[in-house]
């Protein structure tokens, strides 16, 4: 273990946990359009598609529906 070990994943899962939280926020405010979202958070589709996965967040397509992390 190293200071700077520790500092790195701290800001990983902070950033993490931002990336997250934005990309949410963001998809319940476009009622889950990812095209809409991606120009919003200023990223490419092909980018919000893998954060996505890469955080496991599920898009409900139903009108009523919310995204889940």
């Amino acid at each position: 273990w190293t200071p700077a070990s520790f500092i790195d994943t701290n800001v990983a899962e902070i950033r993490e946990r931002a990336e997250t939280k934005a990309i949410l926020e963001v998809l319940d405010r476009t009622g889950g359009d990812r095209e809409k979202a991606s120009k919003l958070l200023k990223i490419s589709p092909r980018t919000l598609r893998h954060k996505l996965q890469k955080y496991d967040i599920r898009v409900d397509r139903s009108p009523n529906g919310a995204p889940q992390a």
